[in-house]
C-alpha cells in the first residue's frame, strides 16, 4: 500500500497512517504469541521505519501511541458488552464475537508488551 501512495503522490507529498507491530528483538516464542493475539501478518513486517523507506518515503515522525490505542480498545470492549445485545441483532453473534475476541486479544498482546501502535507522518523524496 505505501508503495502505492508514493507512487501516486506528488513530491514533497505528506502520508499520514497507523501501524500495529511488534517491537524489536522478539523471541521466537513472543513472535508465535504476538501472532496469535495481533492482526494478521503483525509479525510478518517490517518496522515502520523500513516499511516506509522500502517505498521510498522520508520518515519525519513516527510516534508510539500504544497507551492512546489501550485505552481505546478497552473503550469499545465496554461499550461492546454495554450494547451487546442491539450489536449481536445487527452483528450476528458470530461478528459479534469475533470483534469481541479480537478486541480482547489485543489488550492482551498490548500488556504483555508484544503489541505496539504508531502514527507514521512521512514524505514523498
Amino acid at each position: 500500500m505505501l508503495r502505492e501512495c508514493h507512487r501516486v503522490l506528488k513530491l514533497g507529498g505528506t502520508v499520514v497512517g497507523f501501524s500495529i507491530h511488534t517491537p524489536p528483538s522478539l523471541t521466537p516464542a513472543q513472535e508465535e504469541r504476538a501472532t496469535e493475539l495481533g492482526p494478521s501478518l503483525v509479525c510478518g513486517c517490517e518496522s515502520p521505519q523500513e516499511l516506509i523507506d522500502q517505498a521510498g518515503f522520508s520518515g519525519l515522525e513516527i510516534i508510539d501511541v500504544t497507551a492512546r490505542f489501550r485505552r481505546t480498545c478497552s473503550a469499545w470492549l465496554a461499550a461492546m458488552k454495554e450494547l451487546g445485545p442491539q450489536l449481536r441483532r445487527e452483528l450476528g453473534d458470530g461478528d459479534f464475537e469475533d470483534e469481541l475476541d479480537q478486541k480482547e486479544s489485543m489488550l492482551i498482546g498490548i500488556d504483555e508488551g508484544l503489541l505496539r501502535r504508531s502514527l507514521i507522518i512521512c514524505e514523498r523524496r
